[in-house]
């Protein structure tokens, strides 16, 4: 995680002077998910097991932004560089072969965008949308499966951030936004499973933080 925070900082620190600002956004909440898994050829129960089923998961996310960093029109524009984890540690999927426990835990990167929608005296609502990329590990139990593997998948999201000024220096943040990843084909590499593991999700999150504002800022 570290990594990606210099090189954010590497990157965006040419802009600096073009900008109106830049914060830090810390924050924690949790996600609904929707995960669908297809998988093939377990041995000791030969053929598909296709599963699926909803659970809740924990977030905590770290984010370098850039206040009024570019304009679309006369509209201006914030730019985000994320960093978040994702945990869900008491999901079972369900299927016709059984029930399924399974650990899910996510890193990803993101860049997001964010446009203002609402302003009023110390209130802020925002809009925006992002893309970047996703490493899940997902350990997996049940009759004929006995699974760990990982996979890397792009990551999409819209959401809608409320920002309530607290001082000069800091803001609290609520952001509510979906997301989801395409369908991908992974490899099985540990215990029963031996075929292909096809895997899709799309959730909801919401997310509480703080914003702590450093540099020359103008809203």
């Amino acid at each position: 995680m570290r990594i990606f925070i210099y090189l954010a900082i590497f990157v965006s620190w040419p802009l600096h002077a073009a900008i109106s600002g830049s914060y830090l956004a810390v924050s924690a909440g949790s996600s609904y998910e929707y995960h669908r898994f297809d998988i093939w050829n377990g041995p000791s129960l030969p053929g598909r097991r296709d599963l699926g089923g909803n659970g809740f998961s924990r977030d905590q996310a770290i984010a370098l932004g850039f206040h009024r960093a570019a304009f679309i029109g006369y509209i201006p524009v914030d730019l985000e560089f994320e960093l978040f984890e994702r945990r869900n540690t008491s999901f079972t999927a369900a299927g016709r072969t059984g029930t399924y426990p399974t650990r899910i835990r996510t890193n990803s990167a993101l860049v997001a965008m964010w446009i203002p929608l609402q302003a009023q005296k110390n209130w802020r609502v925002q809009v925006g949308a992002g893309i970047g990329a996703r490493h899940s590990t997902y350990v997996m139990s049940g009759p004929g499966v006995a699974i760990t593997t990982t996979d890397r998948a792009p990551y999409l999201m819209v959401g809608m951030k409320a920002i309530h000024q607290l001082d000069l220096t800091k803001s609290i943040f609520a952001e509510l936004r979906v997301h989801t990843r395409p369908n991908f084909t992974l490899p099985g590499n540990s215990g029963v499973f031996t075929g292909p593991l096809e895997h899709n999700s799309a959730g909801l999150t919401l997310r509480i933080g703080l914003q702590f504002k450093f540099g020359p800022y103008r809203e």
